[in-house]
């Protein structure tokens, strides 16, 4: 690895992403996607003020959310639900369903796969 002279160096500007996972305990709803919601909704603000008191910017979204369901030790329950459709997931399900159908059309597999390999080529 060759050196540079500090003059030569140049400044750059790198926005981090940190991922953090924040606790909203007992949220009553009628499902994981609304309690979902509520603790994102009760958390907005708290995180603005906080966000705000050092040198980032939150905009206030969230991409998704985990939710479990208390006494499921085991986590069985769970689920990670996305503010907007994941585009592999929405493949993989898509690949399940088409796996799991009687008489599964090869010609669907050839399709699956070059709509997958065009997402993963678009989110690299």
């Amino acid at each position: 690895m060759t050196s540079t002279p500090e003059n030569s160096r140049q400044k750059y500007d790198v926005h981090l992403y940190p991922v953090a996972i924040i606790t909203v305990r007992g949220v009553e709803a009628d499902s994981q996607r609304a309690a979902g919601c509520i603790a994102c909704g009760q958390m907005r603000d708290e995180l603005m003020r906080r966000f705000g008191r050092v040198q980032v910017d939150f905009d206030g979204e969230f991409a998704g959310f985990l939710v479990d369901v208390p006494g499921d030790i085991e986590f069985a329950q769970s689920q990670f639900i996305y503010n907007e459709e994941n585009p592999l997931l929405v493949l993989l399900q898509r690949f399940v369903a088409w796996h799991d159908s009687e008489g599964a059309d090869p010609s669907q597999l050839a399709q699956l796969l070059a709509e997958t390999r065009e997402v993963i080529e678009h989110s690299a």
